[in-house]
């Protein structure tokens, strides 16, 4: 036996980290989310017991403001949160015989929880790990790319 003691904030770095590593080869997208969410959910604790607000409580915030202008009803925390959640739950659970099919973007929601994740942990240190930056630039590059925009191209005024 090799008893040895770890941190929480080293356990929730390495199950982000290895949710970047997973998420980066392409093959899987629904083992980043529960890897990063479990990442995300000990580090959103840690920000809550320094009394500060984490990433999904953020969400939930804007979430509840956006369905009260939209729908001009109130919506509670609870419930705010599950809805951001639906999908790292529906993939980690079964709570019925009905419950046996999700319909998602699990790359989308990977990179959501990613994000989410690296978020909290930002928060919490005031620093990325160079495997976060690494996956940040790679997500930036993406998205620019994918609407044809050069992140190094200054906008010009029209």
């Amino acid at each position: 036996m090799n008893l040895q003691s770890f941190t929480k904030i080293e356990i929730a770095v390495k199950q982000i980290e290895t949710a970047i590593d997973i998420y980066m080869r392409g093959q899987d997208f629904f083992s980043p989310i529960t890897l990063a969410g479990a990442g995300e959910e000990i580090l959103g604790r840690l920000i809550e017991n320094y009394g500060g607000r984490h990433s999904l409580n953020k969400q939930a915030e804007a979430l509840i403001e956006i369905h009260k202008v939209i729908n001009q009803k109130e919506v509670d925390l609870k419930t705010a949160r599950n809805t951001i959640n639906k999908s790292k739950n529906s993939i980690k659970h079964m709570d019925s015989s009905q419950d046996d099919t999700i319909i998602m973007d699990p790359a989308f929601e990977a990179e959501v929880m990613l994000y989410r994740a690296i978020e909290n942990y930002y928060a919490l240190t005031g620093r990325l790990t160079e495997k976060m930056l690494s996956y940040n630039n790679s997500i930036i590059r993406k998205n620019h790319f994918s609407y044809g925009k050069n992140p190094t191209q200054k906008r010009q005024m029209e």
